[in-house]
């Protein structure tokens, strides 16, 4: 029998927890789940339509960081989506 797998229409939201940007990084805390991917992506206009994705993680179950090395430009709009 094959184990179940998670519903995506069931997975907790996800929120970014301490958003900071310093010295051009931003970085944002986010509560994983054991084997739930994660993306940051980001955008510099609200109007454009295509997002950027800068990080990728895999959840463990623990606090993890994500982070953009790059947020040199004001203003930058960010997002986080998990799978």
């Amino acid at each position: 029998q094959a184990a179940p797998t998670a519903d995506p229409r069931r997975l907790p939201v996800p929120r970014l927890m301490n958003p900071a940007c310093n010295v051009g990084r931003f970085t944002a805390w986010i509560q994983t789940l054991n084997r739930t991917h994660y993306v940051l992506e980001y955008k510099d206009s609200l109007s454009a339509t295509v997002w950027t994705a800068v990080a990728t993680n895999t959840g463990s179950g623990a606090l993890q960081v994500l982070s953009d090395p790059t947020a040199t430009t004001a203003p930058r709009f960010y997002r986080m989506r998990q799978w």
